[in-house]
């Protein structure tokens, strides 16, 4: 019986992946400039994407909310927080019916939600989902540590939300702390724990404690990864933005200027940690009193982020005014 099951497992997987892949590979084809016939920006991508699934009945509910939940998190990576929460409710009904309420799926969905909730000062409707992460995860006897965090996380979130500097910072330790008790220093969820616990400690005003943080995780995430790896980069970005905090511009765009070419090779020029990497350096330079350059990198940050969101964006038009 459990060979059965465990076929008809393996059989449903390779359906739900090769549906998957055919949706995804129509989503990349319209990249193509030759078959669209115009400039193709991310943001129209991801429009399109969405009405297309919308309009594909033939999808099982827990294909369709897959990339449903693909889709909510790249429109919030792009800070696209609307967007996302339409994509992330969709993808929660949909796991919820094809995968069960306490699936692993659908509490990654339900976990994105409550996060964008938050993000749009909806805190009602995120302490809602994130009651329903707390349930799912006491329904679970057996779980991956990234469900074993969430709940933790699910309240840092909150705490972020409301402008809680001083709980947020607590919390951001005890995600980091709990991280370290389930993984090693280097592996991604701890130097994400890290990277957060950073981040707090400058919006509390303690530079040097979170450069110190940045510095051993720089450390340790290259040792194990390589000078190019996402974290490392990112701890990097980090650390350049806690000099930039504490006045030490000199040596801020000296980490700034370091940053960028391996940025670019890593992640493109788009990508908005680039696009943050290139503002934070000309608001260095206008620190440093050397105008003409900040405003030269800043005019090319903006011409970058027009080709993500369009000129028309809400992104576009606050950084014209800025």
């Amino acid at each position: 019986f459990q060979a059965e099951a465990a076929r008809e497992r393996a059989e449903l997987d390779r359906d739900r992946a090769h549906r998957t892949n055919t949706f995804l590979n129509g989503f990349l084809a319209s990249a193509d400039p030759d078959l669209d016939g115009r400039d193709v920006r991310v943001v129209a991508l991801l429009d399109k994407a969405a009405r297309d699934l919308e309009a594909d009945a033939e999808l099982e509910p827990a294909v369709r909310g897959g990339l449903h939940l693909s889709l909510g998190n790249t429109y919030r990576a792009l800070g696209l927080y609307d967007e996302a929460r339409g994509q992330l409710v969709a993808a929660a009904e949909h796991l919820e019916r094809g995968d069960g309420p306490f699936a692993d799926t659908t509490v990654e969905a339900i976990s994105a939600l409550c996060e964008v909730s938050a993000t749009l000062g909806e805190l009602d409707e995120a302490e809602a989902l994130s009651g329903r992460v707390h349930a799912a995860v006491e329904a679970r006897e057996e779980m991956p540590d990234w469900m074993r965090m969430r709940p933790l996380e699910m309240e840092l979130n909150l705490a972020e939300a409301k402008g809680d500097l001083e709980g947020t910072e607590a919390l951001s330790r005890r995600v980091f702390e709990g991280w370290l008790e389930l993984r090693d220093e280097g592996e991604d969820s701890v130097e994400t724990a890290r990277n957060n616990l950073s981040v707090a400690l400058l919006a509390n005003g303690r530079g040097a404690e979170a450069s110190e943080l940045l510095e051993r995780g720089v450390e340790v995430s290259t040792a194990s990864f390589g000078a190019d790896h996402d974290n490392v980069l990112t701890q990097r970005l980090n650390l350049a933005q806690a000099y930039s905090e504490m006045g030490e511009y000199e040596e801020a765009l000296q980490q700034f200027d370091a940053l960028t070419p391996p940025a670019l090779e890593k992640w493109g020029p788009t990508h908005y940690k680039t696009l943050a990497i290139d503002n934070n350096r000309a608001s260095v330079l206008q620190s440093l009193g050397r105008s003409e350059s900040a405003l030269e990198v800043f005019l090319d940050v903006l011409e970058r982020t027009i080709t993500v969101y369009g000129p028309d964006h809400a992104e576009v038009v606050e950084m014209r005014s800025n």
